[in-house]
């Protein structure tokens, strides 16, 4: 989970890893593990790979991680970027859940997505989490929050309001949208 935290975090330059990793490990001092929670405290944030950690939080349901991430998202990019990259993770996991469903093994769903391994992975972890019956109601909330951030100027509330919304458990969202 660490590692995959600063790989998401830092990218693919090498230099920029090293140095993010001399970084963590004066953080550290002498621990002897290195969880996400070190990562995510010391390495430095790019907001594409804070984006990444917000839709994956979605994914698993963590609406605290999720809602924190957004904040630091938004001192750096527009509510609507912010949409595109959550529609964009439930485009996917939809996808992945009719595939899941057809039992492919993970390189098909890798292929079909055009993600790296470790995407896939966290992709097929969230799979369960949104069963297929439930995204023409999640796709209803994201086209909802499109138009409340086009319109009277709540984006940050919208992006909120989304977000709570998409991590409440099954038999909960369903209560939220009668």
């Amino acid at each position: 989970d660490a590692v995959d935290a600063l790989v998401a975090l830092v990218g693919p330059g090498l230099r920029q890893m090293s140095l993010e990793l001399e970084k963590l490990f004066a953080y550290v001092g002498t621990l002897d593990r290195i969880t996400r929670r070190e990562v995510e405290a010391a390495v430095s944030r790019l907001s594409e790979s804070t984006i990444f950690m917000m839709v994956d939080a979605i994914g698993k349901r963590r609406a605290g991680d999720a809602l924190r991430y957004l904040s630091d998202i938004l001192r750096e990019e527009a509510p609507p970027y912010v949409l595109f990259m959550v529609a964009r993770q439930f485009r996917m996991l939809m996808r992945a859940s009719h595939l899941a469903a057809q039992r492919k093994p993970i390189g098909a769903v890798q292929d079909a997505l055009g993600v790296p391994p470790f995407v896939a992975r966290k992709i097929m972890e969230q799979v369960d989490n949104f069963p297929p019956s439930v995204f023409p109601a999640i796709f209803a909330r994201l086209a909802e929050a499109d138009r409340a951030i086009k319109g009277a100027g709540r984006s940050r509330l919208a992006l909120e309001t989304l977000i709570a919304s998409l991590c409440l458990p099954q038999a909960a969202a369903a209560g939220a949208r009668s």
